[in-house]
């Protein structure tokens, strides 16, 4: 049975991390399956791209930018016709689609808020509303054809998609899953008054939570593509765990309640 950093290891990791100093990392990102594990929980639209613009500060560092117009809002965030979407600028690992053809459309999930306003240092800065898309994680997904994926991605029709995103993501074509963990969500983190699991993975995972000393307080099961939540909103401030159970194997993460 593999075991991550459960209790007595925890507490270890805890005290060695507020030791140590923060520091970038890098991490590796996929068109597949970053969407359908992370993103497609958020505000996602179908969109058309229509144009791409490069903005500098004084300093000569640059940003990147595509326009895009909404076709579709599938969760009905209220955004404007078109918006400007930041790309990546070589800091983090993101949804990047600078120069993507002009007039190709994606389904594009964002998963920050709205950029109010720029510096005046910045230089051809968009006028339209700015969404940021920097971070671990691939944000978008192509469309052809009516359809989304191809080739070693599973290929599903836009309009099972739009109907049903959650059980409808293009996934690869794969019966194998090195870590039964990897499509599993908990958000948000830190929490104040739910925390939403979201298990994407294909199979059944017990969801343990537990106070930092080892008291349990909550558990649920989740099937397959099920979502549940464990109620936070009464809990004292501090660090909790949630331990995860699939078949023969198990890990745990930290939780932060503010």
């Amino acid at each position: 049975m593999k075991t991550t950093l459960f209790l007595p290891s925890l507490i270890f990791f805890i005290v060695l991390l507020v030791g140590t100093p923060a520091q970038l990392s890098a991490c590796s990102c996929g068109e597949f399956p970053t969407f359908c594990e992370r993103a497609v929980d958020h505000d996602k639209l179908l969109v058309r791209v229509i144009d791409h613009q490069i903005a500098t500060y004084t300093s000569g560092f640059e940003e990147f930018f595509t326009q895009v117009e909404i076709l579709m809002d599938l969760d009905q965030g209220g955004y404007a016709d078109t918006i400007s979407l930041v790309n990546q600028n070589g800091v983090n690992c993101n949804a990047d689609i600078f120069n993507w053809p002009l007039g190709d459309s994606l389904i594009v999930s964002i998963p920050f808020a709205e950029i109010a306003s720029w510096p005046e240092e910045l230089s051809n800065a968009p006028t339209h509303a700015s969404y940021d898309l920097v971070g671990c994680g691939t944000y978008f997904l192509a469309v052809e054809d009516g359809h989304l994926g191809g080739g070693e991605v599973e290929l599903v029709d836009l309009a099972a998609f739009i109907a049903d995103p959650f059980n409808n993501c293009p996934i690869l074509n794969s019966t194998e899953e090195v870590d039964p963990f990897g499509a599993v969500q908990l958000t948000p983190n830190p929490v104040k008054e739910e925390l939403r699991v979201l298990n994407l993975t294909s199979t059944s995972i017990q969801f343990q939570l537990y106070t930092i000393g080892g008291q349990p307080i909550h558990n649920i099961d989740l099937r397959a593509k099920q979502v549940g939540t464990f109620p936070m909103s009464d809990l004292p401030p501090g660090v909790y765990i949630v331990r995860q159970i699939a078949e023969l194997q198990e890990q745990s993460q930290l939780i932060i309640k503010h």
